[in-house]
């Protein structure tokens, strides 16, 4: 079932200053919101007489009027940043497609960018499970990352078939 979301967000600075307010800003350029984050990790704050999504509110501010049908999605893949160039609008089924070849399958080998953009999510206030099911992966790869346990490695320059074609690198 399809949830019906708004697409006129609040446009004004006064919403988007008070966003900002709340924003931190990581190595990758990610505009991390500090606020209390949705059940899928997003940012939210309260305007108008309903929570809207802090992403939603950056994009129609900065690229202008999201269009019926379409939903934001962030390039970066991280749920909380509001960083207009790591948003985009695009279709539900643009959302899933990207997510399969991001993602891919559970079985992975994660890269120390990986486990340290786990780390990052976790230190912003996500839960494991929220992380898991955000990235597609098991719970238990991402309390094994963040314990930095057990976790399944590609060294620099080792060729990917060296490690075994049943595993593939990720880069969540």
């Amino acid at each position: 079932m399809a949830v019906n979301v708004p697409n006129n967000v609040p446009n004004n600075g006064a919403i988007v200053a008070r966003i900002m307010d709340r924003v931190i800003t990581d190595d990758n350029g990610c505009w991390l919101f500090q606020g209390k984050p949705t059940s899928c990790g997003h940012g939210q704050i309260w305007s108008e007489g309903r929570s809207w999504g802090t992403h939603r509110i950056i994009y129609a501010y900065y690229h202008g009027k999201i269009d019926d049908g379409l939903m934001v999605l962030h390039k970066c893949d991280v749920p909380n940043c509001c960083n207009p160039d790591h948003l985009e609008s695009g279709t539900r089924s643009k959302n899933a497609i990207d997510a399969v070849i991001r993602i891919g399958r559970k079985n992975i080998i994660l890269t120390n960018e990986s486990i340290e953009k786990i780390s990052l999510l976790y230190m912003n206030g996500l839960s494991g499970a929220t992380i898991a099911k955000q990235l597609g992966v098991g719970r238990s790869t991402i309390y094994r990352a963040l314990d930095n346990k057990n976790i399944r490695r590609r060294r620099p320059g080792r060729p990917l078939g060296a490690i075994g074609k049943k595993f593939r690198e990720k880069k969540i």
